[in-house]
């Protein structure tokens, strides 16, 4: 786990300190961490279900949130203190499916970026897309997102896509462009 959270950390601060474009006032970047909980719960027949993730930015000894320029110029580094998504999935089967909510994000000055997203999934892949919903310092862009969810194996197939699953840990990326 902590190997796949330094790829994903790496890929963010890449995306981060990537040329912005011009029209861009600064570019945020945050790998973050936390869990998915699913209601009624995915399983493996069509549905529609809510889900909510509740996380933030680790603790890996690296900078996991950057944003170029930072709040008071320059870059600022560091964590994001949470990272909150809301939603709903229509699955066609084992979390296959599209779906669209709302997110906060928490940077480490205690600014709020936030908005709306929508979604395709891929049995544990998420992407997200926030075509100009992305705000952040008075500002809005668009920004784009992908999580890795890792099902409880504990005790199958309760809690996987056999049985029905409630809850997924979960690790990804989110970087935005704002004006």
């Amino acid at each position: 786990m902590a190997l796949r959270a330094f790829r994903w950390s790496a890929l963010a601060m890449a995306i981060a300190l990537a040329p912005a474009p011009a029209h861009a006032a600064a570019v945020d970047a945050a790998f973050v961490d936390g869990t998915f909980t699913f209601s009624p719960g995915i399983g493996p027949f069509p549905q529609t279900v809510t889900f909510t993730f509740s996380g933030g930015c680790p603790s890996l000894g690296v900078p996991t949130f950057a944003e170029v320029p930072g709040d008071s110029g320059g870059v600022t580094l560091g964590e994001c203190s949470s990272l909150t998504l809301s939603g709903t999935l229509t699955s066609a089967s084992c979390g296959v499916g599209e779906g669209s909510g709302s997110f906060s994000l928490r940077e480490p000055d205690g600014d709020t970026a936030s908005g709306s997203f929508v979604m395709v999934s891929v049995g544990v892949i998420a992407l997200l897309a926030m075509p100009l919903t992305y705000a952040d310092d008075g500002g809005t862009g668009m920004a784009v997102g992908a999580f890795e969810l890792t099902p409880s194996l504990a005790a199958p197939p309760s809690d996987t896509c056999i049985g029905t699953m409630s809850t997924a840990l979960g690790a990804g990326v989110i970087s935005g462009l704002h004006t």
